[in-house]
């Protein structure tokens, strides 16, 4: 089963990093081929510079990290570049997120479990789970 997680990232690389380690230290099961493609811009140098580095990983043989680079202006209006992937994809799933969320544990699975249902096109989550900044923010 082919996998997609598409993740927008302008200017957070160090959540990116976090995304991409919870991936790393808890990756998808063997009938899982997962590409993490990190729909970023050219004029985000940070970025694109954490992104060279994540690609010398050894990630599991079954992990793939893509990227898709877009104009600035192109990448704040996410429903292009989601509408492009989607257009080029050859996943049986795709997830669309942004690069502060952690995909780990059985979350890959269980997605995969509702899929497997008939009539399952479309899910959503039904909690997310997040923290705040000690600031209270």
């Amino acid at each position: 089963m082919n996998f997609e997680i598409v993740t927008h990232c302008w200017r957070y690389w160090r959540c990116l990093t976090y995304q991409v380690a919870t991936i790393f230290h808890h990756p998808p099961p063997k009938e899982i081929n997962l590409i993490l493609n990190v729909v970023t811009s050219q004029e985000d140098h940070a970025t694109c510079r954490r992104l060279q580095e994540l690609e010398t990983l050894p990630l599991p043989e079954n992990v793939k990290i893509k990227t898709t680079l877009l104009e600035k202006e192109r990448l704040f209006r996410r429903g292009i570049g989601r509408n492009q992937v989607a257009l080029e994809t050859k996943a049986d799933v795709v997830w669309f997120t942004d690069c502060d969320y952690l995909i780990h544990g059985s979350s890959l699975h269980d997605v995969m479990r509702f899929m497997a249902q008939p009539d399952h096109k479309f899910i959503y989550p039904k909690r997310v789970y997040g923290t705040t900044h000690e600031t209270g923010y």
